[in-house]
């Protein structure tokens, strides 16, 4: 009855610290390995043989003799990384690793005198233990590395998810206002079928926008699916002043950031002026592993078409979280800006 209660304590602590058992035993593993190679090294450099002149025997008798030491020396450069990971001055965590790494050293090859008897090689148990440390301080730097990165796209999702939510405050209550004021125009000069196609389409655009609600990534095609809705609606303001181009494959599968091409297009029509004598052309470019949205510049000369780059800023945190860059960029009269497939 003990000995069952003991299976299984052991078996729930073993399933507790899975993650710890693997990497002690992938430790070990290693340390044993290595012991092996740097014990045949040593036999092939003095005796012209992986083993002492072919005796395995020897060999095998030999081994615990370097793995346990160098096990204790791994053992202990680990307690010393862990020990000095929160200097920040790297020359100075370093000095003391190596203070530490040699005491290690020296402490091991007396007790192992003590306890053996046996003749040491100093300078191999020396360079080792420093192997061993460098090693294992190499391990612990990637490792803290890889976290602080993990961290680092965490809280940059979190931030653009964070965006995503003010951005949708902002933008939708004044379109919905905008629209709903051209509805009232056309419904008082008694325009029915322009406002029966103008619900329709703001119906499917606000479906589209509840569809992408909760969402990271769209594909293009549900994207441009909006965007027309999107047209439909802004261009009973603009008319036949304001044309929007599609190249390239318009169908494709490719993933994009929710709201990309909508707020690149808003950003064309509330930054330029759009007018009979000013019409305005906005080209969408559908390439393999990215979309560029273009346009002619007529900027603005009131405040109302000063930007505050939000939208732009909403896309490049967006993409960073992804570890994707957006470009923007402008050649003579040309804006353009192109955002990556995720």
């Amino acid at each position: 009855m003990k000995s069952k209660k003991i299976i299984n304590f052991a078996i729930t602590m073993g399933k507790k610290h899975k993650r710890l058992i693997y990497n002690a035993l992938g430790l070990t593993l290693i340390i044993f390995f290595y012991s092996v190679f740097f014990q045949a090294t040593y036999c092939w450099m003095r005796f012209g043989s992986p083993t002492f002149n072919g005796d395995w025997g020897s060999f095998i008798y030999s081994l615990p003799f370097n793995f346990v030491p160098f096990l204790i020396i791994a053992i202990a450069a680990l307690w010393s990384v862990w020990f000095t990971r929160n200097i920040a001055v790297l020359w100075k965590k370093i000095t003391l690793d190596l203070l530490m790494a040699s005491c290690i050293v020296i402490i091991v090859n007396i007790l192992f005198l003590l306890t053996t008897g046996l003749e040491i090689n100093w300078g191999g148990t020396v360079f080792n233990g420093i192997m061993i440390w460098m090693g294992i301080e190499f391990w612990a730097v990637s490792l803290q590395r890889q976290r602080a990165l993990i961290r680092e796209s965490l809280l940059l999702k979190e931030n653009a998810a964070h965006k995503l939510q003010l951005l949708q405050s902002y933008v939708n209550p004044h379109f919905l206002f905008n629209s709903l004021d051209m509805l009232c125009s056309m419904i008082e000069v008694d325009e029915k079928k322009q406002s029966l196609e103008f619900i329709e389409n703001l119906t499917a655009y606000y479906r589209g926008m509840l569809r992408r609600k909760n969402v990271m990534k769209v594909t293009v095609k549900d994207e441009l699916e909006t965007v027309f809705c999107y047209l439909k609606i802004v261009s009973q303001h603009y008319g036949d002043n304001l044309e929007v181009k599609v190249t390239g494959d318009r169908d494709t599968d490719m993933m994009i950031v929710p709201f990309s091409i909508q707020l690149l297009i808003e950003n064309v029509l509330k930054h330029n002026v759009i007018s009979t004598t000013m019409p305005m052309t906005i080209t969408i470019s559908i390439k393999e592993d990215a979309i560029t949205v273009s346009n002619p510049c007529h900027h603005k000369s009131t405040e109302t078409g000063r930007s505050t780059g939000m939208g732009l800023k909403y896309l490049s945190s967006m993409y960073a979280a992804s570890g994707k860059k957006t470009d923007v960029s402008r050649c003579g009269n040309m804006f353009s800006v192109t955002i990556p497939a995720l």
